[in-house]
Formats: C-alpha cells, structure tokens, sequence
C-alpha cells in the first residue's frame, strides 16, 4: 500500500492509463491485506465472551478510521490548493478555486459556465499544475501514514490463534442428550 500511495505522487497530466490502473492495482492489494486480517487477529487476544463488544467497537473505529483519512486528504488538498494559488495567473478562477472550491471546480458543477475543460491556456495547465502538486502532497502525507504503520507490524506481538472454542453462548450437551449419538 506504501508503494502504491508513493507511485501516486509520481502521476501527472501526462500520465497513461496503464499507470494509474497499475497503481491502483498495487494500493488496493495492500488494502486487502489490511482489512482481510486485522479483526482476526485483534480478537485473538480477547476472551470469547469480548468477541462480540470487539468486533462491534474496530467496525466502528474502522468507520471513524475512513472518515478521518477521508477528512485529512481533503484539509491537504484545499491547504495545498491556497497555498499554491498564486501559481494561476487569472485571479478571476481564484474565487473558483480557493476555500476549498477546488474540488467542486474539478467536476465543473462549481458555476455551471465552465470546468477546468473549457479554461484557456495557459490558465488550464496552471491549474492541472495546481491540482497535481496539491495531489501529490496528499498522497505523500498518506505515505508516511501507511509507512508508519508498516514499521509498527513488527513491533506487534504474537499470539497464536484459537483452535477450540471456549463461550458461555453455546449449546450445552449433556451425555443423556438424545441428540448425542
């Protein structure tokens, strides 16, 4: 996922398609690995009676986890996009483009006369410049996030997974049972 989100910041205008569905393939890989592990071994340290309380509080960090990635990724982008501004020389997209207008100018919904499509050059590569430099912060942050994380993986500790279950909520058998064969 480290690889991915670094390969990212390296896509620009000129990029083929073949880069970025590549990228993507790479970034979603180490993102399945993440989530398709990570219940199961945090619960493997817990009593069975916990299971329940556990899963229900990661799903929730989990939740709480993606809207906090989502939320840092857009403060990046709009603080890159003001930071970076004076880079486009038609002050008139300014208003378009500042207090986090940038993302909204992008899909063209932002005045309904004009997307970054119909702008003129040189204006149009100043904010295709604008918009991957700003980009390629965000994925940089996420770099170091998700670096931080891999390196964290080896201090964790080992703990061997259940192979017999021990709950107070199962079925009682008794030997008399007539469903006991």
């Amino acid at each position: 996922m480290t690889i991915g989100l670094g390969l990212f910041s390296t896509l620009d205008e000129a990029s083929g398609t073949g880069k970025w569905i590549g990228y993507q393939i790479i970034v979603a890989s180490g993102t399945g690995f993440i989530f398709t592990v990570s219940l199961p071994s945090t619960l493997a340290a817990l009593p069975e009676k916990m299971v329940a309380t556990a899963t229900s509080t990661f799903a929730f960090v989990r939740a709480f986890g993606l809207v906090w990635g989502a939320t840092m990724s857009s403060i990046i982008f709009n603080g890159q996009v003001q930071e970076n501004l004076h880079h486009v020389e038609d002050t008139g997209l300014h208003r378009f483009l500042k207090d986090g207008r940038a993302y909204t100018f992008a899909s063209g919904a932002s005045n309904g006369q004009f997307s970054i499509e119909t702008l003129a050059e040189p204006s149009k590569s100043q904010v295709i410049e604008l918009y991957r430099k700003a980009l390629s912060v965000v994925w940089l942050v996420f770099v170091a996030v998700t670096g931080l994380g891999f390196f964290v993986v080896f201090v964790a500790k080992h703990i061997e997974l259940r192979k017999e279950q021990e709950t107070d909520f199962g079925l009682d058998h008794d030997a008399s049972s007539p469903s006991k064969a």
